[in-house]
């Protein structure tokens, strides 16, 4: 038998993965700039898409906080009061309207610049703070008045009529109606914009990939 013919087993298959490590070496080491440069591209769009992700999370929770604060607004600015308008509940002295919070309108006037599609959406949450902030205010001297007012065993016609006044202005001047800007017409106002923002439009998704 021919020696020089035997080899140990495994030998040709070993050799065969020897050359193919050192031919992806070599191809590794030739193109070294390249892979480097894929590698830090790769990550960049990473980080991109985290980030972009992130501001897109903080929008919905920004959208989602307001639509939750308006839903509670509705029963008082969601309603028109027209100019002349009467209801009988306003000539009660004792009749009370609560004053409405706006954590949700400041948080997203303080944050939404950068995160907001349009620029009416800012806009329309500052005209609406506003109003909602007259709107307290006349909630506030209302309930001055009829503290007084508590305070005397006869109150004077007089200051009946003011307490009076002061709810009828609550609704037909704070609130009003179309026609008026009160908080009636900003809170439509808001909503419309917040629903242009809910839509997916190229412009949406042109901000979510890009943040423009």
């Amino acid at each position: 038998m021919d020696e020089s013919r035997l080899s140990r087993p495994g030998t040709g298959v070993l050799q065969v993965y020897h050359a193919a490590l050192v031919g992806w070496l070599r191809w590794l080491e030739e193109h070294a700039a390249l892979l480097t440069l894929i590698v830090a591209v790769v990550a960049i769009v990473i980080a991109w898409v985290i980030y972009r992700l992130d501001d897109w999370h903080e929008r919905e929770g920004v959208l989602r906080a307001l639509e939750a604060e308006l839903d509670h607004h509705k029963s008082w600015v969601g309603n028109q009061y027209h100019r002349g308008m009467v209801n009988p509940q306003w000539a009660d002295p004792d009749y009370m309207v609560f004053k409405l919070a706006t954590a949700a309108v400041d948080s997203a006037i303080g944050r939404g610049p950068g995160l907001f599609v349009y620029g009416d959406m800012v806009a329309a949450l500052v005209r609406y703070r506003q109003r909602i902030e007259t709107f307290n205010q006349y909630i506030d001297a209302a309930t001055y008045q009829q503290t007084a007012l508590s305070l005397l065993t006869h109150p004077p016609k007089r200051a009946v009529d003011r307490i009076v006044g002061l709810t009828t202005q609550i609704h037909v001047t704070a609130i009003g109606d179309r026609t008026m800007s009160g908080a009636y017409l900003e809170y439509e106002r808001l909503t419309e914009a917040i629903q242009k923002e809910r839509c997916t439009s190229a412009r949406v998704m042109v901000w979510a990939l890009f943040g423009w």
